[in-house]
């Protein structure tokens, strides 16, 4: 080969080089598939940094989009009453689905052929048999269907899976419990769009033990990198029957593991809101207290020392970021890590087994 062809394809290289980092300098054309679900707020925070852009909001709901568009100022030539509108028109290289639960299948179906990737709420679906569709559609398409859930992002629960499940500090693992939820829906507070569906047994697939139970399942799937319980055995409830008619209130979910079990408390009657976890090993303990702290206690010193952690991966409820960086191909999605679709086919299958227990009254083997 001559050297003036070598110095040609040094020079080809180097354009392909510069050409990509310009392209991952760019943002990320992101559009949003509906606004009924109370987390859609949080996306137009990032209407003003250089890692996303919104092209285009899809929402039927004419006096939902009015209150959007004056609540964050945003221009009318961005909505459209058809997700089909607004791919098409609007061409986002990813979709943020903030729909009831039911529809997350309908909008994969929609992006998968046309190779725009998928960021849904939580959970993935309203059941596994749905979940495995877009999971086959993902596969078929080259696409990434994720799940977003505001756990994934807390600082001190990423340090407690290290300590606990890396590092081993607390020994072998006896218990961990789960305590996820809230003190119920109130409407009549400018998101009854939300509680229509959110207590809607199709388009929801459960109460509480789908709104929150999903959490602890989620959690426990990445802490112990997609091991499956052995069993599943449920409870659910209806304390407020006023509120919630159709759909459970409160579900205690147990998962037996080989050597441990773990306890999902999922509910919509704590007096406050909770996301906070307990792990238990038979030389200590660590308490994940909230998004930024932890307790945690060694044998045989027995002093219980409290821990802040606030720098930990990715900003706490920015999964935006994460999102625009999987689509530019700079950031990889771990094994079964809380965003992975491998991990959220069992979380829909822990659900579909916890709900199935709740109804027979009886422990589901796997």
């Amino acid at each position: 080969m001559s050297p003036y062809k070598n110095i040609i394809i040094i020079v080809i290289m180097l354009i392909v080089t510069i050409s990509k980092a310009q392209d991952n300098n760019k943002p990320v054309k992101i559009g949003i598939a509906g606004l009924t679900h109370g987390h859609a707020k949080l996306v137009f925070k990032f209407l003003k940094t250089k890692e996303i852009e919104i092209v285009g909001i899809a929402e039927p709901n004419t006096v939902l989009k009015e209150r959007y568009k004056k609540q964050f100022n945003l221009a009318d030539a961005l909505f459209f009453t058809s997700i089909e509108d607004m791919l098409k028109e609007s061409k986002p290289e990813g979709v943020a689905v903030f729909t009831n639960t039911k529809q997350h299948l309908e909008v994969v179906k929609m992006c998968a052929p046309k190779g725009i990737h998928v960021m849904v709420e939580k959970p993935l679906a309203v059941n596994y048999k749905e979940a495995l569709t877009m999971h086959d559609l993902s596969k078929q398409y080259g696409i990434h269907v994720i799940t977003n859930y505001e756990t994934t992002w807390h600082p001190a629960l990423i340090e407690a899976q290290e300590k606990a499940f890396e590092d081993h500090k607390i020994g072998d693992l006896k218990k961990v419990v789960f305590h996820h939820g809230n003190n119920g829906t109130i409407r009549g507070k400018g998101n009854d769009e939300f509680i229509d569906w959110l207590t809607d047994p199709v388009k929801n697939g459960g109460g509480a033990i789908m709104d929150f139970g999903c959490y602890g399942a989620n959690i426990i799937t990445w802490f112990n990198k997609g091991t499956m319980p052995s069993s599943v055995y449920a409870v659910t409830n209806q304390y407020k029957p006023e509120l919630y008619p159709k759909v459970d209130d409160d579900a205690l979910i147990l998962l037996e593991y080989p050597n441990y079990q773990s306890i999902l408390m999922a509910s919509w009657n704590w007096v406050i809101p909770r996301k906070d976890v307990e792990i238990y090993g038979n030389k200590g303990f660590i308490k994940v207290e909230n998004s930024e702290s932890l307790s945690q206690c060694y044998l045989p010193k027995r002093a219980i020392v409290k821990e802040a952690y606030t720098s930990i991966g990715y900003p706490i409820n920015e999964p935006f970021n994460f999102f625009a960086d999987i689509i530019k191909g700079t950031k990889k999605i771990e094994p079964f890590s809380p965003v992975s679709i491998e991990n959220n086919l069992i979380v829909m299958k822990i659900l579909d087994a916890a709900r199935e227990s709740a109804k027979k009254g009886e422990k589901i083997n796997f």
